[in-house]
């Protein structure tokens, strides 16, 4: 029998160890390819708003060839409308929804759009937001608290909409209680004179029906998301109340990890997103008011009436800037950006 010497006997040993090795560094790689991120909202997991943020994570992942995956959970599974920036900071998900009228001592600055006063739909409302979140707004509030803005929709404007009473003018509002989301649309509906309560989206519905509230802020946009038109009776249409910021940001540390490619196609698709679901929303509100008019009458202010609502109103965008001066926040300077994005100045 023919001997085998050592060196090939020791050949033989480096060249399996060799293809052993390869064999680790290709399922590594493998795995590397792959990266997946989870997602939470409060969104009822049937609603429009629900299923464009699941064709967003598919885009994601068509775009990236797969290496970058979000698993998303709506309907708050894994977080609720008052923990989930917590639970992003703490890395409980990588992406969440981060509302900011519900964090108005971290995000005061980020709730410029919920001030009233200031006209356009949600296409020229979103578009302008983006811009302000991912420049000024970024720099001073948003990249010390460790997160990074993705998507923001901004609802078509908010209205004032009541179980019993027609609301013509601001005397109407007199001792009313109104669901709010909180922070500036509290001192809002505050200072109408009415009184702010502030409930979850999920939860107004529920709020409506027992009389616990006698009405509601919220846009055309959202009567059928919520069910609004089986407990509303009247609107008005041109309250002109600001509109509320449906913000999605990514943790930073999370960001920070992800290839630069990686972050592009997570930039461009949530902005692509968030342009679509706005001409949605406008395109819907404007059905909405048309297709429930039997349900929800719609009121439109006028004359004196509506000259006292304005003042109102104004006073809200003034104390707001006044507050957060008082509290070290560049609110003056903000506001004037944000006023002139949205106007296209």
């Amino acid at each position: 029998m023919k001997s085998i010497s050592f060196r090939n006997v020791r050949n033989m040993a480096l060249a399996t160890m060799a293809i052993g090795l390869f064999s680790a560094s290709a399922s590594v790689a493998t795995a590397a390819e792959t990266r997946t991120l989870r997602m939470g909202d409060t969104l009822p997991a049937a609603s429009s708003l629900a299923k464009t943020m699941k064709e967003w994570t598919e885009t994601v992942e068509a775009r990236s060839d797969g290496r970058l995956k979000i698993q998303y959970f709506p309907g708050g599974q894994i977080v609720g409308a008052k923990d989930s920036l917590d639970l992003l900071l703490s890395g409980t998900v990588d992406i969440a929804y981060t509302p900011p009228l519900r964090e108005a001592s971290r995000l005061a600055l980020s709730a410029v759009p919920a001030l009233p006063g200031l006209s356009g739909g949600a296409v020229q409302l979103t578009e302008a937001y983006l811009n302000l979140l991912q420049g000024t707004l970024y720099d001073v509030e948003l990249s010390d608290l460790g997160i990074v803005p993705l998507m923001a929709i901004l609802t078509p404007q908010y209205e004032i909409m009541t179980v019993q009473k027609e609301v013509v003018g601001k005397s109407d509002m007199a001792g009313l209680k109104i669901r709010s989301a909180g922070g500036v649309q509290g001192d809002t509906v505050k200072a109408l004179g009415a009184v702010p309560v502030s409930i979850s989206a999920p939860e107004t519905y529920t709020a409506l029906q027992r009389k616990t509230v006698d009405g509601a802020l919220f846009s055309f946009y959202s009567v059928p998301i919520y069910k609004l038109d089986e407990v509303i009776g009247y609107s008005t249409t041109n309250a002109n109340l600001g509109s509320y910021p449906i913000v999605y940001t990514i943790n930073k540390s999370v960001w920070d990890s992800l290839e630069p490619d990686l972050q592009k196609i997570l930039q461009e698709t949530a902005r692509e997103a968030s342009i679509k679901t706005a001409q949605f929303s406008d395109d819907d509100a404007a059905a909405n008011v048309e297709k429930y008019k039997d349900k929800i009458k719609p009121v439109e202010m006028t004359g004196a009436d509506y000259t006292a609502w304005q003042e109102a109103t104004n006073a809200v965008r003034d104390e707001w800037i006044k507050k957060n001066k008082a509290d070290g926040l560049p609110a003056d300077t903000l506001y004037d950006e944000w006023s002139k994005l949205v106007s296209g100045k």
